[in-house]
């Protein structure tokens, strides 16, 4: 990554805000240690965008020059005129000042108007561009090239890129119960017979936290664990329990939304965002549960975090008989895996299922 390692002094990164905000965030991390001088051209409707963006990247004007220009979505002379006006009057720059310029944001139009503005009035302009749902940055002008990212983004800077507040429940296992592994081996050993939750929850001897552990969130943890090891994640990239919020909402607000804004299990591998639905289920409408309830809770929380993030479940359930109803409904729903009794019979291997799931 020789142009991005040897940042001229002065150089500007130029920023197309829009509402997918992840690319921004993550060229913004690539250099932040070594740019003091930032550029965001943005649209009224990006205009809260913008604001979770410097809120991600930690970026403070006491400590960087950060310069913001709202423009409009469409009209390629208005943008160029607006930018033309905006960088000779208020940034006032030198002419040979270096811009490094991400056209992954914006519309056509503002890219194709950013593009020409600076090629024609700065000669050390350079272009790039993030493919969605790629850990790489590309350099599309003077040069061609491909470039991975070294950053790694964390679960609480990935939802606050796209303006939400997240809050993991920190579930744990209960006083002399048995850990998520004890549970799973048991279950092993029982034939995959799924215990009775209906006589646990009627235990007047049990505590509401032993019963809600035993009753599923054991297999949270089992699968936060799992995929914790298998993925070599660290704590910051994975939670479990989680409660999600618009930013937007006052702080009232945001904890009086109902469960349909929590997940089971979120984490960020690779700089992708992954969400899972974990359900533990017996019973004649277990597998109905399944397509119904788990893959509507992950279409309502994903829908505002981003064109990259994934969708699985795992579920103590026997789909065979389903399997190409549930199926069909997944791709329908954008769900990109659904993982079922038969997959855990078999000691599912994670590694390759994110291969096939990222491939």
């Amino acid at each position: 990554m020789e142009k991005l390692q040897n940042i001229p002094p002065g150089s500007v990164l130029v920023t197309l805000v829009s509402e997918q905000t992840i690319p921004n965030v993550m060229l913004i991390k690539q250099l932040k240690a070594k740019l003091q001088n930032y550029l965001f051209i943005y649209t009224e409707r990006t205009r809260l965008h913008l604001q979770w963006i410097l809120q991600a990247t930690g970026l403070q004007t006491g400590n960087y020059r950060i310069f913001s220009m709202q423009t409009f979505p469409e009209g390629y002379s208005a943008i160029f005129n607006d930018l033309q006006t905006f960088v000779d009057e208020k940034m006032q720059l030198p002419p040979h000042t270096p811009f490094l310029v991400n056209l992954t944001g914006g519309t056509k139009i503002m890219s194709l108007a950013v593009f020409n503005y600076f090629k024609q009035h700065f000669d050390l302009s350079y272009f790039f561009y993030l493919p969605f749902g790629r850990n790489q940055v590309n350099e599309v002008y003077p040069a061609s090239s491909v470039y991975p990212l070294s950053i790694k983004l964390s679960l609480e800077e990935y939802f606050t890129a796209y303006g939400m507040h997240i809050q993991a429940s920190g579930a744990s296992v209960p006083k002399e119960l048995s850990t998520p592994e004890q549970m799973m081996q048991a279950l092993k050993k029982a034939k995959w017979q799924l215990p009775d939750n209906k006589a646990v929850q009627e235990n007047a001897d049990m505590s509401e936290a032993e019963k809600k552990y035993l009753t599923g969130e054991w297999f949270e943890l089992y699968c936060m664990l799992l995929i914790k090891k298998s993925l070599g994640l660290p704590d910051k990239a994975i939670a479990c329990g989680i409660k999600v919020q618009n930013m937007e909402l006052s702080p009232a607000e945001r904890y009086a939304a109902n469960s349909d804004n929590e997940i089971d299990i979120a984490f960020v591998y690779e700089n992708r965002l992954y969400l899972a639905e974990c359900k533990v289920l017996r019973g004649k409408s277990a597998a109905t549960k399944v397509h119904n309830d788990a893959f509507y809770r992950l279409t309502t929380v994903a829908q505002r975090l981003g064109i990259a993030c994934r969708k699985m479940v795992f579920a103590l359930v026997d789909l065979s008989a389903q399997r190409d109803f549930v199926d069909r409904k997944a791709r329908l729903l954008g769900i990109d895996y659904v993982a079922d009794l038969n997959d855990f019979r078999k000691d599912m291997q994670l590694k390759s299922l994110f291969k096939k799931i990222t491939g």
